[in-house]
């Protein structure tokens, strides 16, 4: 199992969508003194465990493999332990204890990522997470130099990436544009996605997450001016 998904998020192929993707989301979430469950450490390890770019299912088959996952392998220890402890669902209701997570709720958190829209309360973490990336620092002074740049200048005498956006947005293109020959592709596309947003009443669903949504909906008007 963690081999497969260590695999899956070290494919070469992957610029953005990588296992510093997941370990960025776990650190926020211990910056916001979340409790790192074990639905919300799932929910985010198999959110992009799949991940084809252009294609519409991903989050689909990132929560069908997490439910193989979980009859195959995390439900079998989960019910051990339950036995090994006194965990058992009965148990737990006699007490007035919480009844433990259902592999559902990680299910629908994976799934909300599509249009990052939630279909659950674990899903608003997931998103937020997911999110957090849009309000980190944006090299902005450089803004024309940094998407004007061909891509042998990329490549040969390299960029430097300081701020945490421009990392973002940097790998996120190469993941859809590995050459990053195809300006007007990228251009129309990313500006679309990100109009789309801006025009939401809101970006974050939780506390900590609100308190991001001005700067990322300034770094995301300044991208769009990019494009412009």
């Amino acid at each position: 199992m963690l081999i497969e998904i260590t695999k899956a998020y070290t494919e070469s192929r992957r610029k953005y969508h990588t296992l510093d993707h997941i370990a960025y989301m776990i650190n926020r979430a211990v910056e916001w003194k979340w409790e790192l469950t074990d639905e919300l450490l799932y929910a985010i390890w198999y959110h992009d465990v799949v991940y084809l770019p252009f294609e519409k299912d991903n989050e689909q088959k990132s929560a069908e493999l997490f439910k193989q996952h979980y009859d195959k392998f995390i439900y079998p220890l989960r019910e051990d332990i339950d036995k090994e402890c006194g965990y058992g669902d009965e148990l737990a209701a006699m007490h007035g204890i919480e009844t433990p997570w259902h592999e559902q709720d990680v299910i629908y958190a994976i799934l909300s990522t599509k249009n990052h829209r939630p279909l659950n309360e674990l899903a608003k973490k997931l998103i937020d997470l997911d999110l957090a990336i849009l309000a980190e620092p944006f090299d902005a002074c450089d803004k024309y130099e940094h998407y004007n740049m061909k891509a042998d200048k990329w490549f040969n005498e390299g960029y430097n990436l300081d701020f945490e956006y421009d990392k973002y947005l940097f790998h996120t293109r190469q993941e859809y544009d590995p050459d990053l020959k195809h300006d007007d592709l990228w251009n129309e596309g990313r500006s679309r996605w990100i109009k789309s947003m801006l025009s939401r009443e809101k970006l974050f669903y939780t506390i900590k997450g609100a308190n991001l949504e001005k700067q990322a909906r300034e770094n995301l008007k300044t991208e769009l001016s990019l494009y412009l």
